[in-house]
């Protein structure tokens, strides 16, 4: 299944197999959304996620950017994902149309800093979210936009929790549970744009903390469906369905032809 290939290709992937052109490329998306983060945490939308998420307390796993404070990780991942893509500054995929980096480095740097995982480490798993990101839209190309929801939450609720898995040194089987349970999880309707409310900005946010928890439900027993992508009641044919769509693309070229360059 996909689900499959994507779990099988994020527990191989390994820091030395990476061209040096994608982990500089992805040190520089790190900035940039940092970047960002720490110019939308002085903002009234920022600091108002920073101050809800303070105080749902917790474990101090994990810090709040452009804050002294630190929080569960999923918690950190939702705040500075909200404020990653808070401004619309957020780095495009383009033919895909996913903002990944406002999702997945908030959710990398986050697992990583709970995790106690090294800066290669953390690099790797976000580069695999990356990838899988953006191969879940690349058959849609814009159709999940044009039925009403965010590519950005849907696709980077299963990349955050390969992410999250891939760091807390989960086995191929179990990230195929991951990305299962994260088809529950997936969400962000877009009326918010026309309506002109501050909602999508949270879409980003809502899709890391929901693969965080996906990780966390799969690593106490929880199990997803394995055709989660291509099965019947599964993403495509639940967002798209009667939409003739391609899905050999999904991973095609995966851990060959590297999209985070694009």
């Amino acid at each position: 299944t996909i689900a499959e290939k994507f779990s099988e290709f994020t527990h191989a992937l390994t820091f030395e197999v990476i061209p040096k052109p994608v982990i500089e490329k992805t040190k520089d998306l790190v900035l940039d959304t940092l970047g960002v983060c720490i110019a939308s945490s002085k903002m009234d939308f920022g600091q108002a996620a920073l101050s809800l998420v303070a105080n749902w307390g917790g474990l101090p796993e994990s810090s709040l950017i452009g804050s002294k404070k630190r929080v569960p990780a999923q918690n950190a991942a939702f705040a500075n994902g909200v404020l990653g893509h808070g401004q619309d500054y957020d780095d495009t995929h383009t033919e895909s149309v996913v903002h990944p980096s406002a999702c997945l480095v908030p959710v990398a740097l986050a697992v990583g800093e709970q995790k106690g995982s090294s800066g290669k480490e953390i690099l790797t798993a976000l580069i695999a979210g990356l990838e899988v990101m953006i191969g879940i839209g690349m058959p849609a190309l814009n159709r999940f936009h044009l039925r009403g929801f965010h590519t950005t939450s849907i696709c980077g609720t299963f990349a955050s929790a390969l992410a999250t898995a891939k760091l807390m040194g989960m086995d191929k089987e179990k990230m195929v549970e991951c990305l299962g349970i994260s088809g529950s999880f997936t969400s962000g309707l877009l009326e918010c744009i026309p309506s002109g409310s501050s909602a999508k900005r949270l879409h980003a946010g809502w899709a890391g903390l929901c693969g965080i928890v996906a990780t966390q439900l799969a690593d106490r027993g929880y199990t997803g469906p394995k055709t989660v992508f291509e099965g019947k009641l599964g993403v495509y044919n639940s967002f798209l369905r009667s939409e003739s769509l391609d899905l050999d693309v999904i991973t095609k070229g995966l851990g060959k032809d590297w999209e985070t360059l694009n």
